[in-house]
């Protein structure tokens, strides 16, 4: 008889690798929102590093405009986007953490009047609460943790007094949890994240990256490039799909 442990074990790193937030991170969701910044597609935990090269793509510096959001079927009901930095300043030391890089209100993804659409980008219906800011962490730094949030916004929304203080200029010391809660939204119902480096080499994390005193990894750099997440997920299917014949 197999020991059930094996199964639980393997089924939570599958939770984890299929996450679309960082591990470790609160609030999480399960489900993607998508994110691109021109015609550069953001893949959950991708790796971008500025100056040099990054995982699934090359060359690109990273764009200055706010990032495309969509959604994989049609949403008509009103959602807010939050886009923070929980490693501000480094990983390290993350002392102005968190670092709101964009707060946005009133989007729609309403479906298309033409053929059959397998992404709905967003429409705005209300101007930022926060403009978007360009993720840029200092050179000294390990890479950044930039975490997409998209929540159910209440009919009854208004900026909880607390964070009326941010704007353009000032955008350190967030708390999305905290807003959250305050603003009544709930759980995020959709989520992305990716990893922006500006040292020139690839940004990578590690399986023994170092944690801050919270548990959470710390960046860390390599040469080589990691192993896509395509790959990771096809390894842990194989693993679950080896168990299950065992048991049958």
């Amino acid at each position: 008889m197999y020991n059930n442990s094996f199964l639980v074990s393997v089924l939570a790193i599958v939770a984890t690798a299929t996450a679309q937030t960082p591990p470790g991170f609160s609030p999480s969701a399960t489900a993607e929102l998508g994110l691109s910044f021109g015609n550069l597609t953001i893949s959950p935990g991708e790796q971008i590093g500025i100056n040099g090269q990054y995982l699934s793509h090359l060359l690109l510096m990273f764009p200055a405009n706010a990032p495309i959001i969509s959604t994989s079927s049609p949403m008509n009901e009103y959602y807010l986007f939050a886009l923070v930095d929980p490693d501000a300043e480094s990983p390290q030391n993350p002392n102005i953490s968190q670092y709101l890089h964009f707060l946005q209100p009133g989007l729609t993804f309403p479906s298309s009047s033409s053929a059959p659409a397998t992404s709905y980008p967003a429409v705005l219906n209300s101007p930022p609460i926060v403009p978007f800011a360009q993720p840029a962490p200092p050179s000294f730094s390990p890479a950044h943790r930039y975490i997409g949030l998209l929540f159910s916004q209440p009919s009854n929304f208004s900026v909880p007094t607390d964070f009326q203080k941010y704007n353009a200029t000032y955008r350190m010391f967030f708390n999305i949890t905290t807003f959250a809660a305050e603003a009544g939204l709930g759980a995020p119902v959709l989520a992305n994240y990716f990893l922006v480096s500006n040292q020139t080499m690839t940004a990578n994390t590690t399986t023994n990256a170092t944690t801050t005193g919270t548990g959470m990894p710390i960046a860390t750099f390599t040469g080589a490039a990691a192993t896509s997440r395509f790959a990771e997920l096809w390894i842990i299917a194989g693993v679950v799909g080896a168990y299950v014949a065992l048991l049958l």
